[in-house]
């Protein structure tokens, strides 16, 4: 009893410690998550005013499917071309070494177009949002850039394709690279499992023999391999990380996908504070609007099954499944619009204040960052600063 007393005090001392912690964080960090409100209320404002700009991962989507569907079709064929070829123990079908090649490259093609994708995505989002930050507002405040979502699915294809092609060739070539570090570690594996027929078994390009006579009973060497496959992991989400903040400096200035990627990386290093209050916002807050959407679809798709057709419905779990994956996919789409979105107008935020002075604002500041330099040039933007600045005027009076 004692013990499990002591572990609990213990426990709980922890736990206060990290509280303590956690809050002294917040407080430091104080003005970076006003700066993150005000970029997440910016970003709403930007889907509120050009809700077109949700349709772009739709055509997108249905892009990526259309091409899923000829990527499978191809691969298919590809897989059929076998070799007959005569053995004692009657004939074998395998594929031959240009069936295999063309498979790994026929791979490495769906990796590149997935992500060339995903980039035209991301780039026509970030010309959109940016075409919209620096629009002048009208009377109402409200800014309408007329066309910008057509124009961008045009501007992207024609002025920044090779951006956009070279930024998703780094890329495949990264994932390539892991999965063929995992698939080594599979075949090394099975190969220290089954060593007699290894060299059967396995491609013939000379790894078979390789895992089979050399390191079939290594275990360092499939540890080798498995630190190298999460190291290219890792560097595969620096790469993505990077790559995501170099095509909004691409939609933003213009240039090529090596000089915004250079620019993005200085941008990050000068504005550190602020990315990190941001990337520890948005992650949360797309989660629990995820959730709440889910959620909310199904609720709706159950109720209306059961008021609509309560008498000829044997159950309604079929349409609030139904109605949650619904609200999964479209919340998703959202809030991946939302996402980008919110880095794009922190990037523009940055130009604009290089370009104004800092704690100044310029003429397109969206009104809840310009109410965010208000506040910080009052002192104001947080409750310790309030405090702080209401005791320095007790002590002038």
């Amino acid at each position: 009893e004692g013990y499990y007393e002591r572990s609990l005090t213990i426990c709980s001392y922890v736990l206060w410690a990290l509280g303590a912690l956690f809050i002294l964080i917040v407080l430091c960090l104080c003005e970076r998550i006003q700066l993150g409100i005000a970029v997440i209320k910016s970003a709403a404002l930007f889907v509120a005013h050009t809700p077109t700009v949700l349709f772009v991962p739709l055509v997108v989507g249905i892009i990526t499917c259309v091409y899923y569907v000829f990527w499978i079709a191809v691969a298919a064929w590809t897989m059929s071309t076998l070799t007959e070829a005569e053995s004692e123990q009657g004939k074998r079908f395998s594929w031959s070494s240009e069936t295999q090649y063309s498979l790994i490259y026929h791979f490495f093609s769906l990796l590149w177009n997935n992500a060339f994708l995903m980039g035209y995505n991301q780039v026509v989002l970030a010309g959109v949002c940016a075409t919209w930050y620096f629009t002048t507002p009208n009377q109402n405040g409200k800014r309408h850039p007329q066309g910008a979502v057509c124009r961008w699915l045009c501007w992207s294809i024609v002025y920044h394709m090779g951006s956009i092609a070279f930024g998703s060739l780094v890329l495949a070539v990264v994932q390539l690279v892991k999965w063929i570090l995992a698939w080594l570690a599979a075949q090394t594996e099975w190969a220290r499992d089954h060593p007699t027929e290894a060299c059967k078994h396995l491609c013939c390009c000379g790894i078979g023999g390789l895992c089979s006579n050399v390191t079939a009973m290594n275990r360092a060497y499939i540890g080798v391999l498995s630190c190298l496959g999460y190291a290219v992991t890792c560097f595969e989400k620096f790469v993505k990380f990077l790559s995501e903040k170099a095509y909004i400096q691409v939609a933003l200035v213009g240039k090529n996908f090596c000089q915004s990627s250079w620019s993005a990386f200085t941008l990050v290093l000068r504005n550190a504070g602020r990315i990190a209050a941001l990337g520890g916002m948005v992650p949360a807050m797309r989660f629990l609007g995820l959730v709440l959407m889910t959620l909310t679809a199904g609720v709706v798709g159950f109720f209306s099954s059961v008021g609509i057709y309560d008498a000829r419905l044997s159950s309604p779990i079929g349409p609030t499944v139904l109605g949650c994956f619904a609200g999964f996919v479209v919340g998703g789409e959202v809030l991946d619009v939302f996402a980008i979105s919110v880095d794009t107008i922190l990037q523009c935020f940055v130009a604009d204040e290089e370009m104004t002075g800092k704690g100044q604002g310029g003429v397109f500041t969206p009104a809840p960052l310009r109410e965010f330099f208000q506040q910080e040039t009052e002192g104001v933007c947080c409750p310790c600063a309030c405090g702080a600045k209401g005791s320095t005027q007790q002590q002038q009076h």
